[in-house]
């Protein structure tokens, strides 16, 4: 009964989802004609970020690859990484089986949480193994999985394996129904990639205050533009650099920058010395780590507001404070290494933001210490790339 009341509801989604991302793929046309050894699925830029570790790990053995995604930002992201991509199709049964028999991967790799139910029964059934990397289950998705308990534990028989992102994501897909055999904590292949530097902007600032606020969410916009209004009251020569996560909220950010009265500049403008008091604001794509280490200190969005938060480690690497909200259920155990080990501060609104910035621009001995523990937390969380390649390799083999 659940599935055909899980196949009504994606029917009654199909308008709404199509009208922002249209494509033929999602009626299962256009695919790429390749062979595959895996076929890996990511949702969004991210998640692909995130999995290019594991990508080159693995095709050092030898193994290919062919990549679905959701989001217009992980097809891109995925192109630019000159990888065979497509858009996912709607998951429905026949669509699936079809891409199945089209790419006849040798196994399904599914990335984090993106648990599509058809796509992922339909493999098994074909005779796919179907394992699961970086997998996580929060808290918010553990209370919605077990209202759909019934279908949860159809689809979780359907893996072969569960490489979990910690204990405590291991404890609850083991309440979901995940059969406690199948499941291992292997860590997150997103860390290992940023065990490689990149170059900063190519960017002259007028003065060494930078402050990066990265991954921003629709939600947090006004908290950051007020909180860079009191940065620049106390600290007039400090610059910001305010990275959306997603580029469709540039123009919105922008409106709000006019309405305070804060100068900012675009990333793809035409760009001399970014001046005190001024805003950078990126509206490119793949920056956001040479931002990071542009600046002097550094905040990671999707805090402040109920989103979860992103990655808490890409800051890390560079030596540099870090700061984030208090919303950090997407990186809980990483925001508990990094606030133990006094390599990070937590803030709860923009006034404790400004407050923190203001106060680690006036202390640079204090800040230069934080920064310095900052690269000892990162160093406990690389490696998972390797460990997941060895234990998918006894499925191929």
């Amino acid at each position: 009964m659940l599935n055909y009341l899980y196949n009504l509801l994606l029917l009654f989604s199909i308008i709404p989802f199509l009208l922002k991302n249209f494509s033929l793929q999602r009626f299962g046309l256009s695919i790429p004609k390749v062979k595959p050894d895996v076929w890996l699925h990511i949702a969004s830029m991210g998640e692909m970020v995130g999995v290019k570790p594991f990508l080159d790990e693995a095709r050092r053995e030898g193994l290919s690859f062919v990549i679905s995604c959701m989001t217009k930002t992980g097809y891109q992201t995925a192109k630019g990484m000159k990888e065979k991509v497509f858009y996912l199709p709607l998951d429905f049964g026949f669509l699936m089986r079809r891409t199945i028999r089209r790419l006849s991967p040798r196994m399904l790799i599914i990335s984090e949480t993106e648990l599509w139910p058809n796509l992922i029964k339909s493999a098994k059934k074909m005779g796919c193994p179907v394992i699961l990397i970086n997998g996580r289950i929060t808290e918010k998705s553990l209370r919605r999985y077990q209202i759909l308990s019934s279908l949860t534990r159809e689809v979780f028989s359907s893996f072969s394996l569960f490489l979990m992102q910690s204990e405590e994501d291991a404890a609850r897909i083991k309440s979901l129904g995940a059969p406690p055999d199948r499941v291992k904590v292997l860590g997150n292949t997103k860390f290992d990639w940023l065990a490689t530097d990149v170059p900063p902007l190519n960017i002259e600032f007028a003065t060494p205050k930078v402050v990066t606020f990265g991954s921003i969410r629709e939600m947090e916009e006004d908290a950051i533009v007020s909180a860079f209004f009191l940065i620049r009251q106390k600290i007039p020569e400090a610059i910001g650099i305010i990275a959306p996560r997603h580029l469709e909220r540039v123009k919105a950010i922008s409106e709000r920058l006019i309405e305070a009265k804060i100068p900012f500049v675009m990333r793809t403008g035409k760009l001399g010395e970014i001046q005190s008091g001024s805003i950078l604001l990126l509206d490119t794509i793949g920056e956001l780590r040479s931002a990071y280490k542009s600046s002097s200190i550094s905040f990671v969005g999707g805090t402040l507001a109920d989103y979860g938060g992103h990655n808490l480690l890409e800051p890390t690497l560079f030596g540099k404070p870090v700061l984030f909200g208090t919303h950090t259920s997407h990186f809980k155990d990483v925001a508990c290494a990094m606030k133990k080990a006094k390599a990070a501060v937590e803030v709860k609104n923009d006034v404790e933001l400004a407050k923190k910035v203001i106060w680690l621009f006036s202390n640079e001995e204090e800040a230069l210490k934080m920064g310095n523990r900052t690269k000892d937390v990162v160093q406990r969380f690389v490696g998972a790339s390797r460990r997941v390649y060895l234990e998918i390799g006894k499925y191929l083999q």
